[in-house]
């Protein structure tokens, strides 16, 4: 016959809380001590693992972010020295059609 057990959550740890019938012995208590401290301990070792994974996942994110915006920022500039190259070319070419246009007049 399985006595009924329950465990309740504390901000740290777990513990154990008897309901129903006693079960026989120290052992039993001891064996339920044990588990609650291992649960608990897992408990603890996956809220470290992941704040760990939320903190190098943040850091990826950042990295990630600041190169793309490096990127970017190194196209805009290429962008408007072309831009710069082009308008240039445009009066360039603007003046050599007026001077043709004023030479057939």
């Amino acid at each position: 016959k399985v006595h009924p057990r329950l465990f309740t959550l504390s901000s740290s740890s777990i513990d154990p809380v008897m309901i129903g019938p006693r079960w026989p012995g120290r052992r039993h208590e001891r064996l339920a001590g044990g588990i609650a401290l291992q649960v608990s301990e897992m408990l603890d070792s996956g809220r470290a693992m992941f704040k760990d994974l939320a903190a190098d996942f943040e850091d990826r994110l950042c990295t990630i972010h600041k190169e793309r915006v490096e990127k970017w920022e190194e196209e805009i500039r290429e962008l408007r020295a072309r831009d710069a190259a082009n308008e240039r070319t445009r009066a360039i070419l603007h003046n050599a059609q007026l001077q043709l246009f004023h030479i057939r007049e």
